[in-house]
């Protein structure tokens, strides 16, 4: 008979009770629940035919591995994806939740079962809502800057359209929470059964890196329906890259060796001088072993084949570390973090 074990970090006694000794199922899934973070999502009020979704984040605090095997809505407004089937010990992944705006109109409500067949079967339930509003529409449906060079300013432009019978509708203000997007809302034009706005977005050279995953959110003069998201999407990425950006290795043994790839992609030509590993915790450190060698011509994309060796633990440990990769840019410096939970050999049964 399988020995049902599970090893948890943060759930109570507790509840690690109820589900090793097979209590009723409302209690024995409270671990699963303890998986999310966030369980509901309001998209609030969404023009016709808009972009929107949101992701919930899901962490493993096990040492087992969680794998989710399907994800289901009832409702038709909705469209949910496992972006990460398999999460390791403290990995996290995230469900993704399209908002089907083209597909429905006014107040939607939906909820998500997340199906889990590993370390044990469970289900874990999660709520979003949202109003579709009919009467309003984007030209294009988002704002895409797509992926930005760092020290790029871009620039997009969009309708805003209304379809109402309010003569008087227009735009007045946007709000952005990102300080270097600048909106400009242009003028309002009425045109034959609809009024157009046009809004102008320049994202400044001085953006920093990472995603533009955010919404400006408008208000217009029917103050009745509150603000209005407008999803912009883009990312503002570093001259060289590191693919994959994360090694999750889950649980593994004190001394065990694993080799993985890494890409490093550039914009143009460049050389790795050297690579090194952050010294957080010198005593603990992940080895990293480069099993080819370094290139010495300037080459756009550089492949490297790491052997990682597990340090010595006297217990559990989590372990994070970052692999820095020093290029012949002073400025440039891609990185790859290494997470894992080390497990001293003599506690093996």
């Amino acid at each position: 008979m399988r020995n049902h074990k599970l090893r948890v970090f943060h759930l109570p006694v507790i509840v690690l009770l109820f589900v090793l000794w097979g209590a009723p199922s409302a209690l024995a899934q409270e671990w699963v629940r303890q998986l999310f973070p966030v369980k509901e999502h309001d998209f609030e009020t969404v023009p016709r035919g808009a972009k929107a979704h949101y992701r919930f984040e899901i962490t493993n605090p096990f040492e087992e591995e969680i794998h989710l095997s399907a994800v289901t809505g009832n409702c038709v407004c909705v469209t949910p994806l496992i972006e990460t089937p398999v999460l390791k010990s403290h990995e996290t992944g995230t469900i993704l939740v399209h908002f089907n705006t083209d597909k429905v109109s006014g107040s939607q409500k939906a909820t998500l079962n997340v199906s889990i067949d590993k370390p044990y079967p469970a289900v874990a339930t999660l709520q979003v809502r949202g109003h579709v509003r009919n009467d309003i529409t984007f030209e294009p449906s988002s704002v895409l800057f797509g992926s930005v060079p760092v020290g790029e300013a871009r620039e997009k432009t969009v309708k805003v359209i209304y379809h109402g019978k309010n003569a008087f509708w227009n735009l007045l203000f946007a709000e952005s929470s990102n300080p270097n997007l600048a909106v400009e809302i242009g003028q309002t034009t009425p045109r034959r059964g609809r009024t157009e706005v046009e809004l102008k977005l320049k994202l400044d050279k001085d953006a920093p890196i990472g995603p533009l995953g955010e919404n400006l959110f408008l208000t217009s003069s029917d103050t009745a329906i509150g603000r209005i998201p407008l999803l912009i999407e883009g990312e503002v990425r570093p001259p060289i890259v590191a693919r994959p950006q994360e090694f999750s290795l889950g649980t593994v043994h004190e001394g065990e060796e694993i080799v993985r790839p890494v890409v490093l992609i550039g914009d143009k030509p460049f050389l790795v001088k050297e690579l090194l590993v952050s010294d957080n915790d010198p005593e603990n450190l992940i080895a990293v072993t480069l099993q080819t060698p370094l290139e010495t011509e300037p080459k756009s994309t550089h492949v490297y084949r790491l052997k990682l060796t597990v340090p010595k633990v006297t217990e559990h440990k989590s372990v994070r570390e970052t692999i820095v990769f020093e290029t012949d840019n002073p400025d440039v410096s891609p990185t790859l973090t290494v997470l894992a939970v080390v497990k001293p050999m003599k506690n093996e049964q």
